[in-house]
């Protein structure tokens, strides 16, 4: 066997082995973008859970944000939100806070925002908190519990994920990883897409 023969050889080894495994991240991310509703509805069903009643009105709900605007979610039509309940008191919510500001901060100029909703503690413990940590997500304070007892709220934390539209899509009890990969991926497709 010649060098040549072997460089031909190699090189049609090389070109099989990209076609079965794909190349660098690159080659793939035009793919990667074009998810499909099916996509989009098998990693609601992985990673969130059904919401019972699916024609929850959310349009009108009015809250408070710790900045002392009042605002209602119809605010953000058009926008993706991930609505995360949550306590200072409670472990699992602030190990995962760290990351929702990373997700929060990757996502910055997406049609999507975090709205993290308070359970039931003062305005000073929660300014405190917040300012603290240095997280600039908005955070909705639920002093009387009023939002998250329409939530049917029994566990935190428990993000709901609302579409463009204004429609949950569905709910995570427990803490997730908000900056994995995977769930950047999928919340750059929602928000660029209207479902």
């Amino acid at each position: 066997m010649t060098i040549g023969d072997f460089f031909k050889n190699f090189s049609k080894l090389l070109m099989v082995l990209i076609g079965l495994f794909g190349c660098e991240d690159g080659l793939r991310t035009s793919a990667r973008n074009d998810v499909s509703d099916v996509d989009i509805a098998g990693f609601l069903k992985q990673h969130f859970q059904p919401i019972a009643d699916d024609n929850i009105n959310l349009r009108d709900r009015e809250f408070g944000l710790l900045n002392g605007k009042r605002q209602r979610i119809r605010d953000y039509e058009g926008k993706v939100l991930l609505l995360n309940f949550w306590a200072t008191w409670c472990y699992p919510c602030k190990k995962e806070m760290p990351q929702m500001e990373e997700l929060h901060q990757i996502m910055k100029g997406e049609e999507f925002r975090i709205l993290a909703v308070n359970y039931g503690e003062s305005k000073k413990k929660v300014t405190t908190f917040i300012e603290k940590n240095s997280y600039s997500f908005d955070v909705v304070l639920d002093r009387h519990k009023t939002i998250s007892s329409e939530f049917n709220i029994t566990g935190l934390p428990t993000t709901y994920l609302i579409d463009r539209g204004g429609k949950p899509l569905g709910m995570v009890l427990g803490p997730k990883e908000w900056n994995a990969d995977s769930f950047l991926e999928f919340f750059k497709t929602i928000s660029r897409n209207q479902l």
